[in-house]
C-alpha cells in the first residue's frame, strides 16, 4: 500500500502526490522550451541535474521527459540528451477538466463576435433552458500568434450581468488569455465538474474557415461539449472547430484497476 504524505492541507495519497511532482517539473520545462530559454534546439538539463533542481526521484524526472517526449515538446537522443523538438502543431492532453482551464497557461481568447443574445432552440434545449433565449459569444483561440481554434459558446440568460465585469466578452476583436470556463467557475455558485463531448470530422463552413485560415470545405475537426456544474446542471455549451494543421487532439486512456480475490 502506498504510504501517505500529509501537508498543512492534509493527507494526500503518494501516488497523487508523484504524479503532481512530475507534472510540476513537466509544467517547468514546458514553460522554459516556451520562452527560449533553451534557445530553438538547446539541450536541456540532464536527469541528474534536474533531481537536484527539483528535489525528486530520478523516475519523477523521467516520468516528466516522457510526458513532454509524447507531447512531442522534446526530443531524447540516447548518449546526446534531451533537446527542445522543432515546432509541432498545438498539443494538449484533454483527460479532465482542469486541463481545458488550462488552456489559459498559453493561448490568447480573440473575440470575434461579442456577447449578445440571440434566439436558438438548439442550444437552449441543450442548456436545459425553458425558452430559447440565449447568450451567444464566438471567438478565436491563438497560439504564438496562429489561430488554431475557432469557438462557438452559448450560456444562459441569466449570467449577462455577472459577465458585465469582463468586458473583453462584449467587445470585438478583444483578447484576453481568460477562457469562459474559467470565468465560469470562478462566478457560479457550484463549480464546474464534469463535461459531455462529441467529436466528428466536417467540412468546415467558409464563414468560419477564414478565422483559423482554413479553405472552406476543408476537413476538420469539430468537438461539441456541454459543461455541468457539481449539481449536475449544464452551464455551457460550446462547438470547436480546430485547423487540423496547428492542433493535435491528445486523449490519455487509462484502464480501471481490477481486483480480484481467491474465495475458497
Amino acid at each position: 500500500m502506498a504510504e501517505a504524505l500529509t501537508t498543512e492541507q492534509g493527507t494526500v495519497d503518494d501516488t497523487a502526490w508523484r504524479r503532481a511532482s512530475y507534472r510540476s517539473v513537466a509544467a517547468g520545462l514546458r514553460s522554459a522550451i516556451r520562452e527560449g530559454d533553451f534557445g530553438p534546439h538547446g539541450r536541456l538539463p540532464t536527469e541528474a541535474e534536474l533531481v537536484e533542481r527539483y528535489g525528486v526521484s530520478r523516475g519523477t524526472v523521467r516520468r516528466a521527459y516522457l510526458e513532454l517526449v509524447s507531447e512531442g515538446i522534446v526530443s531524447r537522443f540516447p548518449g546526446k540528451g534531451t533537446f527542445a523538438a522543432k515546432p509541432q502543431p498545438y498539443r494538449r492532453l484533454n483527460d479532465s477538466i482542469d486541463e481545458l482551464l488550462a488552456l489559459s497557461r498559453d493561448t490568447l481568447m480573440e473575440v470575434v463576435n461579442p456577447l449578445t443574445v440571440v434566439e436558438d432552440s438548439d442550444a437552449a434545449a441543450g442548456l436545459g433552458l425553458q425558452f430559447d433565449s440565449v447568450l451567444r459569444i464566438t471567438y478565436r483561440r491563438v497560439h504564438l500568434e496562429l489561430p488554431f481554434c475557432y469557438t462557438e459558446v452559448f450560456l444562459p440568460t441569466r449570467l449577462a450581468e455577472e459577465l458585465s465585469e469582463w468586458p473583453f466578452l462584449w467587445e470585438s476583436r478583444a483578447r484576453s488569455d481568460e477562457t469562459v470556463l474559467g470565468i465560469l467557475d470562478r462566478i457560479l455558485p457550484h463549480t464546474i465538474t464534469g463535461a459531455r463531448q462529441v467529436v466528428t470530422a466536417v467540412a468546415i463552413p467558409d464563414a468560419i474557415a477564414q478565422h483559423i485560415d482554413c479553405q472552406g470545405g476543408q476537413a476538420v475537426m469539430r468537438i461539441e461539449r456541454v459543461h455541468f456544474d457539481a449539481e449536475g446542471r449544464p452551464v455551457e455549451r460550446c462547438v470547436n472547430y480546430f485547423n487540423p494543421e496547428r492542433y493535435a487532439y491528445r486523449v490519455q486512456l487509462q484502464r480501471h484497476h481490477v481486483s480480484l480475490t481467491e474465495s475458497g
